[in-house]
């Protein structure tokens, strides 16, 4: 694949200008969130996935092994600094890019390529996943990976192609569940494909279908061993734990949710050219393969999210074909009309600036401190305020009332001690597997510390005493963000005693 990218970058014939103008760009932007990646503090899963790759298996309570092993490569590299957890999410979104660039091209022409990239560079979730290192870089890479695959495939037949196709499912597999829906994207567009439609009874289509759920095997084996956890939890992430309800203004939210990601100009001008039936030409099978690349996904987490339960990055493999699919309608336009072309090299040069000036503002203070900007910042901070009252108050261990807490406090305090979350006896996080204080600690201290002032009722049973004793409120770059709650907890029951407090 980098060969391919590489030769693409390279073509004459009038796209090598577009090849070095992609090309630069992904360089330069790459450079800079290199360094730009390590001037924000972990946020809360980012620390929680550090501490996973700590603790390396082959699947975890709600995901596969993929961004474990991933943080640790480099964190084995290059050391545990913020910059070195998030660089594979830096040099993933240059991957994406390429591959965005790579499959554009083959669809839709090197000017539409380089168009894809541009507008890509400036959609808000992307502008996030490269830089925070989270399940989505990498499963936007291995999603833009086995479309540029399964687009080779259908077209050349190949085996390596479909073997590659499959193979790239199975590894987004291992990072985000949803990425082995591509393969009812793939069943989609052959059915739908007159041209194509013979390709389901080759052995190569079996072979792409065996190769991607492949990527289930290490977590359904961990799950094997673990009661099926993940299973449980994604049934009730989904909210399919319950009847199914017509919530309209959660199906509103979420579609509001995906236009706010992707931005509202670009699902504008997505809409229009849809409208205006510009799939219809000139080039109708390099639409009608994005359009079942990006339809499946959104649509069932809409008919999830009438339930009430969504997240507005569940469908980010789904969202990364949009700027190909965007750029493919338009260039034909922009190309007839100097003007058009005028316009929207303006939007994209908007977006371009918004997104600087983003950047700009959380360099410095402003806006931190508030509850609408609460998820990067002052742990590093918490994390020694706590230490000190630990020692102060001669407690010998430190328990966070969750598990963002817990692996931020981890990260953050020296020496990455052993923090953990209280212990309810039911799995609700990664935590319920490893290790914790009970039968370890019995008739030690411990330090609780919590984003709210409502001790749970375990802890209560498990320690003796269980006394109040600060709040404290920690400072990022000079503001104060939100407080948090330190309780003392003295003398930890032995299990059975704390079974006979119940």
């Amino acid at each position: 694949m980098w060969t391919a990218l590489s030769w693409t970058f390279r073509q004459g014939g009038g796209g090598e200008k577009y090849g070095r103008r992609a090309a630069a760009l992904i360089a330069v932007l790459t450079l800079f969130r290199v360094f730009y990646s390590g001037t924000l503090e972990l946020a809360g899963d980012e620390a929680y996935y550090w501490l996973w790759s700590r603790r390396l298996d082959i699947g975890y309570y709600s995901k596969g092994p993929g961004v474990a092993w991933v943080i640790a490569a480099s964190t084995r590299l290059f050391g545990d600094s913020e910059r070195a957890v998030r660089l594979p999410a830096v040099l993933l979104s240059a991957a994406s890019s390429g591959l965005i660039y790579w499959l554009t091209r083959r669809l839709f022409g090197p000017a539409a390529a380089f168009g894809a990239v541009a507008v890509a560079a400036t959609v808000p979730l992307f502008l996030a996943g490269s830089l925070l290192m989270t399940i989505d870089p990498l499963s936007v890479a291995f999603g833009l990976a086995a479309a540029a695959a399964f687009w080779d495939a259908i077209e050349t037949d190949r085996g390596a192609a479909w073997l590659g196709a499959g193979a790239a499912v199975a590894a987004g597999t291992l990072c985000k569940f949803t990425n082995l829906a591509q393969l009812v994207c793939f069943l989609a567009i052959l059915l739908i494909s007159p041209e194509w439609r013979g390709r389901l009874r080759r052995p190569g289509f079996l072979g792409m279908v065996l190769a991607g759920l492949s990527g289930l095997l290490p977590p359904l084996i961990w799950n094997a061993r673990h009661g099926w956890v993940t299973l449980s939890h994604l049934w009730q992430r989904g909210a399919l734990d319950r009847p199914f309800q017509a919530d309209f203004g959660a199906l509103g939210s979420f579609l509001l949710s995906q236009v706010a990601v992707f931005s509202p100009v670009y699902a504008a001008a997505l809409a229009a050219a849809v409208i205006r039936r510009d799939w219809t030409r000139p080039h109708p099978r390099a639409v009608r393969f994005l359009g079942g690349m990006i339809a499946p996904l959104p649509l069932a987490y809409a008919l999830v999210s009438l339930n009430g339960e969504y997240e507005a990055n569940w469908a980010a493999p789904a969202l990364a074909m949009c700027p190909i699919l965007l750029a493919g309608l338009w260039t034909p336009r922009m190309q007839s009309d100097p003007a058009r072309w005028r316009r929207a090299t303006l939007v994209v040069l908007a977006h371009a600036l918004l997104a600087a000036l983003t950047h700009i503002a959380l360099a410095g203070p402003w806006p931190f401190g508030n509850e609408r900007f609460r998820r990067i910042g002052g742990a590093a901070d918490l994390a020694a305020i706590v230490e000190c009252e630990r020692q102060s108050a001669g407690a010998d261990f430190v328990i966070a009332g969750g598990y963002q807490l817990a692996s931020l406090l981890a990260y953050y305090t020296p020496g990455h001690p052993e923090i953990f979350v209280p212990n309810t006896g039911r799995a609700s996080n990664q935590f319920a597997f490893w290790p914790s204080y009970p039968g370890r600690f019995d008739g030690r201290d411990a330090l609780l510390v919590m984003s709210n002032d409502a001790i749970p009722e375990a802890i209560r049973r498990q320690f003796r005493e269980v006394r109040p004793l600060t709040v404290v409120r920690p400072f990022y770059r000079g503001r104060a963000m939100r407080p948090h709650y330190l309780v003392l907890l003295r003398s930890l029951r032995s299990s059975d005693a704390a079974a006979d407090v119940r």
